[in-house]
């Protein structure tokens, strides 16, 4: 089941294409590239797939990808492991860019493979999950500018396996993240503080997250438990609102990640729907697109 995550691609006007990456069967990176507008995809539809020996690493499946612009580049971030024999075990992964170079950000041990970022014009960071005690698991921060790694130890409670979605309010000038304990909690990176998002306690246990930020307004996605079905919650200043289904969204695949990015009036949503989880990532059709207006 591939890891899959979608950013705006500004080098085209109008924000009118969108780049969906995801991890290949060889275990490499893939790029489809999607409309933006309410055009069918298939006018849009072009796809790049790296070769087996493209990268010193792979990347981990099943594993989490995030992608943001940072210094005008979009940055593919993901879970990764050495190449190496087949009869050597790895004893730790890394947090990796995967484009558009290779490059190790920090190291986890194995079984964390949520992975999410968020930029600023000045600034990018990337989070992931990794093990603080036996039985606890924390939030961790690296800055892209400086490479220093932050663990956020208030994010104690989450949840094994948890997913993370982030985002950066330009008002706030504050990086948030996402991530499941007993309810969605939300982070705050400067002040390294967690509130509850309290009409989400219908989440679905590992659920998958997707955040995006436009116009002072933070909306988050998750799965609601029982059905499997997509919700959305907005966050309006400092408060989040009632939680309410996406209209018209297929179900999504347990195994399936959720990406979203925002472009012209829409919330763009991709993933694995249960009735495309047989097929290959190269197939038309296989990657869920939905879009959820703003309004």
């Amino acid at each position: 089941m591939p890891a899959l995550t979608a950013i705006v691609n500004k080098a085209v006007a109008g924000d009118r294409s969108i780049s969906l990456f995801y991890n290949t069967s060889n275990a490499q990176l893939g790029l489809l590239s999607q409309s933006g507008t309410q055009d069918d995809d298939a006018n849009e539809e072009l796809t790049w797939a790296a070769g087996n020996d493209d990268y010193p690493g792979v990347i981990m499946n099943p594993s989490q990808m995030s992608s943001s612009l940072y210094q005008g580049l979009n940055f593919v971030f993901a879970v990764t492991t050495p190449k190496s024999d087949s009869a050597t075990s790895q004893s730790t992964n890394q947090v990796s860019i995967v484009s558009p170079v290779y490059k190790k950000l920090a190291i986890t041990l194995p079984g964390n493979i949520s992975v999410t970022s968020c930029s600023a014009d000045d600034g990018g960071w990337v989070y992931f999950t990794n093990r603080y005690t036996t039985d606890t698991t924390t939030v961790q921060e690296v800055d892209l500018r400086t490479g220093r790694t932050t663990n956020f130890l208030s994010t104690s409670s989450s949840w094994i396996n948890t997913s993370l979605a982030a985002y950066y309010d330009p008002t706030k000038k504050d990086r948030f993240v996402v991530f499941e304990a007993s309810s969605l909690m939300e982070l705050s990176a400067n002040k390294q503080q967690i509130q509850f998002i309290g009409a989400t306690g219908n989440m679905l246990r590992n659920t998958p997250l997707a955040v995006s930020y436009h116009d002072g307004k933070a909306y988050l996605y998750y799965c609601q438990m029982g059905d499997r079905a997509l919700y959305r919650i907005v966050k309006n200043g400092e408060t989040w609102g009632i939680a309410s289904q996406v209209a018209d969204a297929p179900t999504i695949d347990e195994a399936s990640q959720l990406a979203v990015v925002t472009a012209n009036g829409f919330n763009h949503l991709f993933y694995v729907a249960q009735s495309g989880a047989q097929s290959e990532p190269t197939a038309t059709g296989y990657f869920t697109h939905v879009r959820d207006s703003l309004n």
